[in-house]
């Protein structure tokens, strides 16, 4: 039985997270996801069913070793991008359209970055990349 007394901490702070809605920022999305998992757990519901838009139908199932650097990370977002540029284009009519630009965007500078070496771009091509849901 969950402690009510931390479940209404997790949910209030949650809920105050969500109002700032500051997408872009790491801590922000740490933090997010902590009283997710905080939740998650009180109520012993596996936390890899935190709310993501997408990710069930774009994450691979394979077990796959990390990447050990920004580079190689930075290329399995390009992957994973493309494959939910993909799923954008498929929406009925033009119900993805932008979205579908925006992906298609990142992708592009990501792969750039990627060519170009410099680790700043690429550090920052990361960010952008990997909050596309």
């Amino acid at each position: 039985m969950p402690d009510f007394d931390e479940l209404q901490h997790h949910a209030n702070a949650l809920n105050e997270l969500l109002k700032e809605r500051q997408f872009g920022i790491p801590a922000w999305a740490l933090m997010v996801g902590g009283h997710w998992k905080a939740i998650a757990e009180m109520f012993e519901v596996s936390t890899k069913a935190t709310p993501n838009l997408g990710e069930s139908s774009v994450s691979d199932t394979t077990q796959k070793e990390h990447p050990t650097n920004v580079a190689e990370a930075l290329a399995e977002e390009i992957e994973r991008n493309r494959k939910l540029l993909e799923l954008y284009k498929a929406l009925p009519a033009t119900a993805g359209t932008f979205g579908a630009m925006m992906i298609d965007a990142d992708i592009k500078k990501a792969v750039q970055a990627l060519a170009s070496g410099d680790a700043i771009r690429i550090v920052a091509a990361y960010e952008t990349i990997r909050n596309n849901e």
